[in-house]
């Protein structure tokens, strides 16, 4: 048997309902995704085969479809995952097709998951919802020219009594990081002895070295000079490579390949690749360093990942929620949800009832998204409700959890009834 694919699923759901915004009755036209959400039975063969087979959930490319397996429903239901709960408690009209009679028994016994287990979950998931505002303003934000850094931009020299980026060292001195070549320094993280190929440089740049005395200052400084005059007079070139690893190969115009050795020795000059390291070379002994380099790692990777997904969330976001939010030091859907959970959680406890749909409150939340409340405001607003959701709780007269046996009981006899006639 094959693993179910997310198409095969969507086809024959169990239960299958519109959620999010719409079914909170706060959806915008133009801004609100459309999001669906749902259970499926997997086959009898994927639960007694193979467990790899079995599949929990699925989700589409963009998350706005989401489904869980009966079995994962129930967990998630037992754990008083909001977003799990919520879907007991949908308005029918906002429901798609028919309910099957295994999901149907479950919302039939919902008010068995109202419990004292629901307060935690749903403050931490409102919480959250303040973070995730902040983190939509900081991609908002970002100018939409933003790069992705190469290496040398997170490679550093000393200067002084402090640093200096190792492209700005190169360009005070004229240099190019082609003909340069790092050696790793023992017990030292991230360091490395910048070497420089003068011989080739000089060759290939056709620079006259007697007539530079800017480049004789320099190469004097490192008690190079006489070395590289031996080198040029017996055309001994070594071709370091550079600092960004280059693939080792290039295509030459003609379409033959040739190592970055071979360029460097013929005066070409190829491109150079993006890597995730920098590249050592074999230097000659008795050859100085230039200067010493340091490459912080850690902050290119933290770039990367940075670039990475700002990058997938410009390829997918709403364009139209992201022009609403274009300016603001918040995403007012994020602050929407903030509020609208704590609601949630204040009537749970309160009334002992689980209101989806929104009514009393409805036109405040719109205020919340169309941006007519600042950020200051809502939050005062929040910490007040919070503080009383906090004292409702303490008088709360709901159980204190739910009751795992009786709902496991109605998992298995759920599932007897479904492959009864298998």
């Amino acid at each position: 048997m094959k693993k179910l694919t997310f198409d095969e699923i969507r086809k024959d759901l169990s239960y299958h309902y519109l959620a999010g915004s719409w079914c909170h009755g706060i959806g915008i036209e133009g801004i609100s995704d459309y999001d669906y959400a749902g259970v499926f039975i997997c086959p009898q063969e994927a639960l007694y085969g193979v467990r790899s087979e079995y599949v929990q959930q699925v989700s589409d490319e963009h998350h706005n479809e989401n489904y869980y397996e009966l079995g994962r429903w129930v967990e998630l239901l037992l754990k008083s995952n909001p977003t799990s709960l919520e879907s007991l408690f949908v308005d029918k009209k906002f429901v798609i097709g028919d309910i099957h009679p295994a999901v149907q028994k479950f919302i039939d016994n919902r008010d068995l998951f109202l419990t004292k287990e629901a307060f935690k979950p749903t403050l931490g998931y409102a919480l959250k919802q303040c973070s995730k505002a902040k983190g939509y303003n900081k991609k908002c934000n970002i100018p939409e020219d933003f790069r992705r850094k190469d290496i040398l931009d997170f490679c550093y020299t000393f200067n002084e009594q402090g640093s200096i980026p190792i492209k700005d060292y190169l360009k005070n001195f004229n240099l190019d990081q082609r003909y340069c070549g790092l050696v790793n320094i023992p017990n030292m993280y991230n360091m490395y002895g910048l070497y420089y190929d003068f011989a080739a440089f000089f060759k290939f740049k056709k620079i006259n070295l007697f007539k530079s005395p800017e480049y004789r200052r320099f190469i004097q400084t490192i008690s190079q000079e006489e070395k590289i005059y031996e080198r040029m007079k017996n055309k001994d070139f070594y071709g370091y490579s550079g600092i960004v690893h280059p693939n080792m190969e290039i295509k030459k115009s003609d379409g033959s390949k040739v190592t970055l050795y071979n360029v460097v020795s013929e005066g070409e000059y190829g491109a150079f690749w993006e890597s995730n390291e920098v590249r050592l070379s074999s230097i000659p002994k008795g050859e100085k360093p230039i200067c010493f380099m340091s490459f912080n790692k850690d902050a290119y990777a933290s770039h990367c990942r940075e670039y990475k997904e700002w990058s997938d969330w410009k390829k997918n976001r709403n364009q139209t929620r992201y022009n609403d939010n274009k300016g603001y030091n918040f995403d007012a859907k994020n602050m929407c949800e903030l509020v609208r959970l704590i609601h949630t959680g204040i009537e749970i406890a309160r009334d002992g009832v689980y209101n989806v749909e929104r009514t009393w409150d409805r036109d405040f939340l719109l205020d919340i998204k169309h941006h007519k409340k600042t950020y200051e405001e809502i939050m005062e607003y929040v910490n007040e409700k919070r503080a009383e959701f906090d004292e409702l709780i303490k008088t709360c007269t709901l159980p204190e959890s739910v009751d795992k046996e009786k709902v496991n009981q109605m998992l298995i006899e759920a599932r007897k009834e479904i492959y009864k006639n298998i």
